[in-house]
């Protein structure tokens, strides 16, 4: 007899476990397929980025080449061969063309400004195009090569490094940026205080403000600067300055000086009569008369005292102040041990006094009565100075003092350090004081072209000062704007 299941559904279990199965089998596969096309997505994504990393890798080695290019040619002259260099493994490539400048000494100047510049917002430069390579093309980039000469450009005091250790105890006003390169210890800036102040190597020196309150320093960014070449051919970022008198520098003020109008005379050997501009008494006394409309540069190569005798009143300065701006330069085989005698409260006149001493201290006093005023930009090398303020009850220096040793003084009141008023006469004097120079790291920002502040100013003819036309101005503004700055 035959019996017939119990179970009519049992076909159907196993025909639901089938599909089931059959469902499960194609999930898997999908995840299976979009776990393996995720590695490959993910391998061409790794594969981009590692290309894109190698590509910037290249091109900021290329950059950091570009960068030590420019600022190691800095505080060169003339004419440069091309160069194309690459370094090993194609990790990066400079290429430049065969370019000529002066960075150091041009006078083109550009409206374009750098609002995180460290020295000045505007300045002298030089322009060097090269291309960057990133391992698949080039890449133009322009860099720029600044110089300013920083007493014209508002920092007042500029204290670099020495041989010596640097104690500044006299009371100076900055009226403007104090740039300070050595560090706090065991240097000491007691007598110093400023509105701003820079400390380009860093380091924990801490000046206040006019006011004696706490004061951060300028210090972001902070780029590397040189004065020039110490010794050798390398320029020098170490914040030492040989600018005075320097067979390895071709800007140094004896050199700008003779290659212009000037008398040379040693304090030993007589020179000159009562009323010439210049006089040597023959016995080490040099005299130099800055009110005299005949008065040259001057360099003072021997003797043991120094006299500028400036103006008795406000008039007498004023009509100085139109007589053409001269430099004074005494070189260290002049050992002042006699010292500088600053004689009359007032001096109008356009001055560099540029010192260069073997280290022995000397004194520099003010010889009038009552509130002087002098203008002058005071350039000290390896010359520690004590001023003798005298009756004078304070002192406005109008220009600035760039120093690598001491600052000490005697007397009542202080010494006030305020920036040159007159634009000619900071144009004029830019061709004659000592610069310092960086590498712009950063692209500028251009502006409505204007007529030029810094352009090269000729103007003091003869005796007289006779700024150049405004007429004359723009003609060159217009065409250093057309040749300096390219539309962006």
């Amino acid at each position: 007899m035959k019996t017939k299941s119990s179970n009519p559904r049992h076909g159907g279990e196993n025909g639901s476990t089938i599909l089931l199965a059959l469902v499960v089998l194609g999930i898997g596969t999908m995840g299976v397929l979009a776990w393996a096309a995720l590695i490959s997505a993910r391998a061409v994504d790794a594969d981009a980025t590692q290309q894109a990393l190698e590509r910037r890798l290249r091109y900021e080695n290329s950059r950091a080449m570009g960068e030590a290019y420019a600022a190691y040619h800095l505080a060169a002259d003339g004419t440069r061969d091309a160069v194309g260099t690459e370094l090993t493994g194609s990790w990066g490539k400079l290429t430049l063309s065969q370019w000529t400048g002066s960075p150091l000494s041009t006078t083109s100047s550009t409206t374009g400004t750098n609002h995180v510049s460290p020295v000045s917002l505007s300045s002298h430069i030089t322009e060097l195009d090269c291309l960057l390579n990133d391992g698949l093309s080039d890449h133009s980039v322009k860099y720029t090569l600044r110089s300013e000469s920083p007493m014209l450009s508002g920092d007042l005091l500029v204290v670099g490094q020495g041989g010596n250790d640097v104690s500044i105890s006299a009371p100076l006003e900055v009226h403007g940026r104090a740039v300070i390169f050595p560090g706090s210890s065991p240097n000491t800036y007691a007598g110093v205080k400023a509105e701003r102040y820079y400390l380009p190597l860093g380091g924990s020196v801490a000046i206040p403000n006019l006011a004696g309150q706490g004061n951060l320093p300028d210090n972001l960014p902070r780029v590397p600067l040189t004065a020039g070449i110490i010794s050798g051919t390398d320029p020098d970022y170490s914040g030492e300055r040989s600018v005075i008198e320097n067979a390895a520098f071709a800007h140094t003020y004896l050199d700008k000086v003779r290659a212009s109008s000037y008398v040379e005379v040693d304090g030993t050997v007589p020179y000159g009569t009562v009323g010439d501009p210049v006089v040597s008494d023959g016995l080490g006394v040099v005299t130099v008369d800055l009110g005299s409309a005949s008065l040259t540069h001057v360099i003072v190569s021997g003797g043991a005292r120094l006299v500028l005798q400036g103006q008795s009143d406000a008039a007498a300065s004023a009509t100085a102040e139109g007589l053409a701006p001269v430099v004074v330069v005494v070189r260290d085989t002049a050992l002042l041990s006699g010292g500088v005698a600053l004689a009359g409260t007032h001096q109008g006149r356009g001055l560099i006094l540029a010192v260069r001493q073997g280290g022995a201290g000397i004194p520099i006093a003010f010889a009038g009565a009552g509130a002087t005023h002098w203008r002058m930009l005071l350039e000290l090398e390896n010359a520690p100075v004590a001023f003798n303020l005298g009756a004078t009850g304070g002192v406005e220096l109008m220009g600035g003092i760039s120093t690598d040793a001491g600052i000490s003084s005697a007397g009542s009141g202080s010494i006030s350090l305020v920036q040159e008023s007159s634009a000619d006469m900071r144009d004029y004097l830019a061709n004659f004081a000592s610069r310092i120079g960086w590498v712009d790291r950063r692209p500028l920002v251009y502006v409505n072209p204007a007529p030029l502040a810094n352009a090269e100013i000729g103007g003091w003819e003869g005796s007289g000062y006779a700024p150049v036309s405004d007429e004359a101005k723009a003609a060159e503004a217009a065409t250093l704007n057309g040749a300096v700055n390219p539309a962006p």
